[in-house]
């Protein structure tokens, strides 16, 4: 089944792929077209214009289905692991927060005329910088007498805000699969909450 769904993607891409340049070659050869030939040819070019249409939606759609089948893929395997696994409690005290700071320059708005004139005498006023940090947690738990060491997904946050939910919550809940422990699901859904 997935065989099939993999041929019918790319049979789908091509096909939009093939409409695309049709519509544009037909847009391209038709808009100056003077000859006895064809006739009509403000038809052939709405005929293009229609063609580039269906295939940009066509291109559109399977890309919202691979993340539909994505997220559906995703959603299953933590209801897998939910249901089937096993399910312990980390402490938040036993967890290592481990996270980048990623510095990110932006342009102000600013009219092309402030531009020029900032270029000119001190560029530094059209940037500004803003932080990003790339979060994640480091986790230790003690399976069948065996440290294990477990990592959150890469999440953004401001470490402030993180570590003013890690208190209130105080842990949280890792779900493992029995038979392959590396296949796990943190659930870091307090992240969402709000704090009030």
């Amino acid at each position: 089944m997935m065989k099939i769904n993999k041929i019918f993607n790319v049979f789908i891409n091509l096909i939009s792929i093939f409409l695309i340049l049709l519509g544009l070659l037909s847009i391209l050869v038709f808009r100056k077209y003077k000859g006895d030939f064809f006739s009509y040819p403000i038809l052939w070019i709405v005929l293009g214009g229609i063609s580039v249409f269906v295939g940009v939606f066509l291109l559109i759609y399977l890309a919202n289905q691979k993340l539909t089948s994505y997220k559906n893929f995703n959603n299953d395997k933590v209801d897998y692991l939910k249901n089937n696994g096993d399910k312990y409690f980390i402490e938040f005290d036993k967890c290592d927060i481990v996270f980048r700071k990623e510095y990110v320059n932006e342009r102000k708005k600013k009219s092309s005329r402030a531009y020029i004139y900032d270029s000119m005498y001190d560029n530094s006023q059209n940037n500004i910088s803003r932080v990003n940090y790339q979060i994640m947690l480091k986790c230790s738990l003690s399976i069948d007498n065996k440290r294990k060491v477990f990592e959150t997904r890469i999440f953004n946050i401001s470490l402030d805000n993180l570590k003013l939910k890690m208190a209130l919550k105080k842990g949280t809940y890792i779900y493992i699969n029995k038979n392959k422990q590396s296949d796990f699901y943190f659930d870091l859904n307090f992240l969402n909450d709000d704090v009030n």
